[in-house]
């Protein structure tokens, strides 16, 4: 009997994925699907490095051809204003292919940089229109309008689904600019855009959650309750097994039983560390190029050095980089917070005492695992990090609220009936503790 062997695939930790190397979210893509074809919007609601945007731009070109649903993604990476979100938007609409003519028409009387074949260029407001915000925003509402209406007439009744990532981070933007205004009327416009909606779906997606945005706006979650939300969480176990297989073959290795459950061990099946963890198994400890089988000794010491090394994993880096960026103000007390978690002296020795969400308890068992060792994790501080902690908790009120972002965010899981807190992902644990630990001990 003849073999299939799994189609090779490079690794690549931090690039922009080809679409045809995705692995992966096949349940996850079902349940989307079904969801947009009912007429329901998507929040995906996963952390950073879930493979959000990557499964957006595969889910784009799996939908190329697809008789039910069109798919356009649409980046705001770097912007921090509604003229900007509208001029990206715009580039956008004009990229799809088989948009009718009538509507583009429309947008190049509006828009400078369109040409008849879609965007040539920087897609600019027209020098006759108002420059401020709020109007630029009303004319995003005919544009919603307008596009809804023409898909509407179409021949083709394939629903048109918008997959805008980063935008929580573009709101954000706004409102630690001071443009409080701005933030929220993007809040209260986007959904009434979905509201009024007939052949439009929205997928919303961000390296940040909307309930950052949300608090720091003052708005309620109505401003977002339309919107349904999507976990992806760690790969299926076949699914990680699967990605590890095509990437090692990529790297012209094998690699032995033991050391694939290993590595998924390590990683945690998120398909981001599989990436980068597999990016180093191309070179031994010299970073030389090996061709040897991989085995589990390996993995385990390749990504230890991955997660120590602080000159080139970016990704440990922005683990802790993203807490200052995401909480602000609150970062001292997220910090403390997460650091109680680790349940780890300097020593790896376990520590007394336990937080609860209403403060510190005495008296619980703590936890430990090392380094680079995935395992349960409670919110159990050691004496130092169990005094940082009180006194976080006494220099603010935001205890309870910062605690329940954390959990959003998919740092913490609620345990034993919401009276403890652990790591949801213990491989994301291990980094975070071998990138904090140094400054704590």
């Amino acid at each position: 009997m003849t073999v299939i062997q799994p189609e090779p695939i490079p690794a690549t930790a931090g690039g922009e994925l080809n679409p045809s190397h995705f692995v992966g979210r096949r349940a996850a893509t079902i349940r989307i699907r079904q969801m947009l074809e009912n007429g329901q919007h998507i929040r995906l609601a996963d952390p950073w490095r879930m493979g959000k945007t990557s499964w957006l731009r595969w889910f784009e070109a799996s939908c190329t051809d697809d008789r039910w649903l069109q798919v356009k993604v649409i980046s705001y990476t770097g912007l921090n204003s509604i003229r900007q979100f509208v001029e990206r938007t715009v580039e956008g609409l004009a990229e799809i292919d088989a948009m009718p003519e009538a509507f583009l028409d429309y947008l190049r009387g509006l828009f400078d940089g369109l040409a008849p074949d879609g965007a040539d260029g920087p897609v600019r407001f027209r020098m006759s229109l108002p420059g401020d915000e709020g109007s630029a925003l009303k004319l995003m509402d005919g544009i919603v309008r307008t596009l809804d209406k023409t898909l509407g007439g179409r021949t083709d009744a394939r629903p048109l689904v918008l997959g805008l990532d980063e935008v929580p981070d573009v709101i954000l933007a706004m409102l630690r600019a001071g443009r409080t205004a701005d933030g929220r009327n993007m809040l209260d416009r986007m959904r009434l855009w979905r509201a009024n909606s007939r052949r439009l779906r929205w997928i919303i997606a961000g390296s940040i959650g909307l309930h950052h945005v949300l608090e720091l706006a003052g708005v309620s979650r109505a401003a977002v309750n339309d919107l349904q939300p999507v976990s992806f969480g760690p790969l299926e176990p076949a699914e990680a097994e699967e990605l590890v297989q095509r990437l090692v073959r990529g790297l012209g290795r094998r690699i032995e039983p033991a050391a694939t459950a290993s590595l998924i061990e390590r990683t945690g099946a998120i398909p981001h560390l599989i990436q980068s963890l597999a990016a180093r198994l191309r070179y031994d400890e010299h970073d030389m190029t090996t061709i040897g089988p991989i085995t589990p000794a390996e993995v385990v010491s390749r990504f230890t050095a991955y997660i120590q090394d602080r000159d080139q994993s970016v990704a440990p880096a922005q683990l802790v980089a993203r807490i200052r960026h995401d909480y602000g103000p609150d970062a001292p007390l997220a910090f403390a917070i997460l650091d109680a978690t680790l349940g780890v002296t300097g020593q790896h020795e376990p520590a007394p005492g336990a937080a609860t969400q209403s403060g510190l308890a005495e008296g619980s068992p703590g936890a430990t695992t090392p380094p680079g060792q995935p395992g349960p994790a409670r919110l159990m501080p050691t004496p130092k990090t169990a005094g940082q902690l009180r006194a976080a908790v006494m220099a603010t009120d935001r205890f309870d609220a910062v605690l329940n972002a954390l959990v959003e965010d998919h740092y913490l899981i609620a345990v034993e009936r919401g009276r403890e807190f652990a790591w949801r992902y213990p491989a994301l644990r291990a980094i975070y503790h071998e990138r904090r630990a140094p400054w704590r001990q």
